[in-house]
């Protein structure tokens, strides 16, 4: 009973800050037309409305029941594809490849996934929801490189953080429950530590850089943050949640700013 109270709590508070940056984004889309990450945005908060109040409904009605797909989850993964879209038509007129950040976001998106099924033993969802994360993941760590927003050591940093993350997460299938809490706390400190540092990062470029910098890695701190909610469970995933929703708002203004210096017209 508690814990559906802080859920239908949070819940709340997230749809209420959901409402205002989506009529924010709206604003901002009738305000500079044919911005395309504008509108992906926009769609991404209506989006996530929607499995808000598919939530709120299912706590309230129906709490108990499993589904083998439910409209929240369907509307996750829409999140995950249009967050994802957004940051790839920041950058859609650069010729770059960037098959090898394709290859490696795939890989992080596949080893997430056999842990999610390990987890669950929902195989079929799972593998579905591969892909989503996986385009996501790919239109970040994209828009970081072509924005030159992180150094090389930073890149290395990132690399090895995940790393790090996936094998201890692996291995706790495999140890003592005694062990297995000590190095569940130690991942939850890794993750933590990945949000801080992505907030670090946003408020120097917010000092420092354009507005271009830091609408991305505004939404790839929202994309680590999506990424631990999917390894972490309560009380640990209410904290992340918000961390996600707070993170929206930097988004947001970040993504006004930019659009406004654009100067984006209809001919």
């Amino acid at each position: 009973m508690y814990e559906n109270a802080v859920r239908i709590a949070c819940i709340m508070v997230q749809f209420l800050a959901l409402t205002f940056i989506f009529v924010r984004a709206i604003r901002l889309v009738r305000r500079v037309p044919r911005a395309m990450p504008a509108v992906l945005f926009a769609f991404a908060i209506m989006t996530f409305l929607v499995s808000d109040l598919y939530w709120l409904a299912f706590i309230l009605m129906k709490q108990g029941t499993r589904l083998p797909f439910t409209p929240s989850e369907i509307a996750d993964d829409g999140v995950l594809l249009l967050y994802g879209s957004g940051m790839i038509s920041m950058y859609r007129d650069r010729p770059e490849r960037t098959t090898g950040l394709a290859i490696a976001s795939a890989i992080f998106a596949i080893a997430n996934i056999a842990l999610w099924i390990g987890w669950s033993g929902e195989w079929v969802k799972d593998i579905i929801g591969c892909f989503p994360l996986g385009y996501m993941v790919y239109g970040c760590v994209r828009a970081l490189k072509l924005s030159g927003a992180f150094s090389r050591r930073e890149w290395t940093l990132i690399g090895v953080g995940c790393a790090v993350l996936l094998t201890v997460q692996a291995a706790i299938f495999f140890c003592p429950d005694s062990l297995a809490r000590g190095l569940d706390a130690f991942c939850y400190v890794v993750l933590f530590a990945g949000i801080a540092w992505f907030v670090y990062k946003l408020a120097r470029a917010w000092r420092h850089s354009g507005a271009e910098i830091c609408t991305v890695i505004a939404f790839s701190t929202i994309c680590w943050c999506m990424c631990a909610l999917y390894m972490s469970a309560d009380p640990i995933w209410f904290i992340i949640d918000l961390v996600t929703t707070v993170m929206l708002f930097p988004a947001l203004l970040a993504l006004e700013k930019q659009m406004a210096q654009r100067q984006v017209t209809v001919p």
